[in-house]
């Protein structure tokens, strides 16, 4: 009876280890997974903000003259949207800012970004 009782104890002990070993594996893979994709999916959230916003203000000029437009947001942004909106009727003021978010102004009318909700999630990811 006691060395069944110590096969027992020394399975027990083993399948810890391995759930253990296997919850570290997992944990390692994840983290790993995250350092890769993070680059990529930062760059594809810019690019589809960069996108949505160029639709937009396009959409503002096809209306008539907005006066001066202000684009305000990160340089990753505000690069993509230079390039787009370069054909544009309009003229366009670009202010550099570091956060997250970029606001479009013209007249009345603002559109901002939510950016802030994925770069804390991506940033979550990255830790």
């Amino acid at each position: 009876m006691a060395r069944f009782q110590f096969q027992l104890n020394e399975y027990a002990q083993l399948e810890a280890s391995i759930r253990s070993g296997f919850a570290q594996v997992e944990e390692n893979v994840g983290a790993a997974v995250a350092r890769i994709l993070t680059p990529f999916l930062v760059k594809q959230v810019v690019k589809y903000v960069a996108d949505e916003l160029c639709k937009s203000i396009g959409r503002l000029c096809a209306g008539g003259s907005q006066g001066l437009i202000t684009i305000r947001g990160p340089e990753r942004v505000l690069s993509l949207l230079r390039e787009r909106i370069a054909d544009l009727p309009a003229e366009v003021a670009y202010v550099e800012e570091d956060r997250a978010e970029a606001v479009v102004e013209a007249n009345a009318t603002q559109i901002i970004t939510e950016l802030q909700p994925w770069a804390e999630l991506l940033a979550s990811l990255d830790a």
